[in-house]
């Protein structure tokens, strides 16, 4: 992603933090964890950690992720829509990027995207595994961090 997208991005932050929001409060909650009231102190961390990935992580590793998706076996699990209302919010303020960044061609766009979604993707697999772990509705045995095992670490079973 070019600085001055991920700048441009960054910028935007209060009105994805807002957007995300209201889209947490559009959810039908599975869970009192799950009430958007709860999850909403969570956002400046998820932002911190999705906006350092995009400084910090080398875009093959994180491409990697790209198709990650947590297993949660039970469904109960408030990070999936937690994090599905995340990229939502991200990826419109991404389009308002680009739309004011004419000169960017469209692969830089895709490119910029799909990024966006990996590092979305990182995150999300990774919180909703470290949830599930401690579920308390999960079957024994049926941890299986698909995530982790994607990266290249081991596939552990519980």
């Amino acid at each position: 992603m070019q600085d001055e997208v991920r700048r441009a991005l960054m910028e935007q932050r209060d009105e994805i933090h807002a957007r995300w929001e209201a889209l947490l409060h559009q959810q039908d909650s599975k869970t009192p964890l799950g009430n958007p009231d709860c999850l909403v102190f969570m956002i400046d961390w998820s932002l911190n950690e999705i906006f350092a990935l995009l400084r910090e992580m080398p875009t093959r590793r994180l491409l990697s992720h790209a198709q990650d998706e947590p297993e949660c076996p039970c469904g109960m699990n408030p990070l999936l829509a937690y994090y599905r209302t995340a990229e939502l919010a991200l990826v419109e303020a991404l389009e308002r990027v680009h739309a004011a960044m004419p000169m960017l061609s469209e692969p830089d766009k895709t490119a910029n995207m799909q990024l966006l979604r990996a590092v979305v993707a990182k995150v999300r697999c990774r919180e909703v595994e470290t949830f599930c772990a401690v579920c308390q509705r999960r079957p024994a045995g049926s941890v299986r961090h698909v995530c982790q095992a994607r990266a290249g670490a081991c596939i552990r079973s519980r």
